[in-house]
């Protein structure tokens, strides 16, 4: 009977360590390309920390885990993500891997817009959307709302929103009355995660998103 799993044609024989010698040898002698020295300096480590974007500034693969997992940022690494879409790209990406959503409801919750503009003394609010069948912002007890992150609001009102445009099933704005922002010093503009928090009808609902702000003066 056939075999569909025989070989018609012999396995070639494993290479050697003499043929393995010869081809390095070759390769640095036709074009000066060390391949053990390569090696010796290749690590998982080094590879971890190497910039994964297309300029030295931008971050490594540690340090996107830490801005997402221990959100570690410093100053300069928020302006560096302001006006860097690579990385902002390789944070965010990190995130929709790794994130732990507390509440089934918060997996269809999400801030609207990746940057944000705040007029000089202008009204501060944010958009968000459900995505989920279950209508969860309508409920939302305004005095529940909190936001961390780059800015601190309190005295929060909802406003409904048409959800159609974000092809959502809920839209609101919540607008915060009081609010402070945590730039760093001297700058007018940084690129962090917000957290937005708050209750509805007893369910406690969260979504953080990787965002831009700027403070027009």
């Amino acid at each position: 009977m056939w075999n569909p799993f025989s070989r018609k044609k012999p396995l070639p024989d494993p290479v050697t360590d003499v043929e393995i010698a010869r081809s390095k040898a070759y390769l640095n002698a036709r074009i000066g390309f060390d391949i053990d020295g390569f090696f010796a300096e290749q690590s998982v480590e080094a590879a971890m920390n190497a910039p994964l974007g297309s300029t030295a500034e931008c971050l490594s693969a540690n340090e996107v885990a830490r801005t997402v997992e221990e959100h570690l940022l410093t100053a300069a690494r928020r302006v560096h993500l302001y006006g860097c879409a690579e990385c902002r790209r390789a944070v965010q990406t990190y995130q929709a891997v790794c994130a732990i959503e507390f509440e089934p409801e918060s997996n269809n919750l999400s801030i609207v817009g990746e940057r944000i503009r705040i007029p000089a003394q202008g009204p501060f609010y944010i958009d968000v959307v459900n995505h989920g069948k279950r209508p969860v912002l309508e409920a939302i007890d305004p005095d529940s709302i909190s936001i961390d992150g780059m800015v601190i609001g309190s005295d929060c009102q909802i406003r409904p929103l048409d959800p159609s445009p974000y092809d959502a099933n809920e839209a609101v704005r919540v607008h915060f009355g009081k609010y402070e922002l945590q730039f760093p010093k001297g700058m007018d503009a940084s690129c962090d995660f917000i957290e937005l928090k708050a209750e509805s009808n007893g369910t406690p609902l969260s979504t953080r998103k990787l965002v831009c702000m700027r403070q027009e003066t």
